[in-house]
């Protein structure tokens, strides 16, 4: 009987969108400079997946969601109005996609740095 319950009270949850059955990848943004900064991003994996550019505001975050819907393997290319430019090897897995793992890339005065959070 609690089983049951258990069971209808998770579907009514995921149904009404409380909880999610998957998250979607994200790629943050952090701004650690004492200025405006603009971001040209690119995400590929074979082609071109998601190109944009975003001004993120000092001492903020902001968000962005590249498609990332599938396993395998994304180059993550960074550059900054300042000159600063990085590109990044992502080996997304099926949990990444699975769990909505997000990229955040700090951003510093003398440089980039990327990170993945599960």
């Amino acid at each position: 009987m609690r089983r049951r319950h258990l069971v209808g009270v998770l579907g009514t949850l995921v149904g009404t969108g409380c909880i999610s059955a998957s998250d979607e990848i994200r790629i943050v943004l952090e701004n650690n400079t004492s200025r405006d900064t603009a971001v040209e991003l690119q995400v590929s994996r074979d082609t071109v997946v998601f190109a944009e550019e975003i001004t993120v505001r000092s001492d903020s975050r902001s968000e962005v969601n590249p498609g990332i819907t599938q396993p395998g393997q994304y180059q993550i290319a960074a550059s900054v109005d300042t000159g600063l430019q990085e590109t990044y090897t992502w080996d997304v897995e099926d949990f990444d996609v699975r769990m909505g793992s997000n990229a955040i890339l700090s951003i510093y005065e003398t440089e980039l740095r990327l990170r993945v959070e599960q």
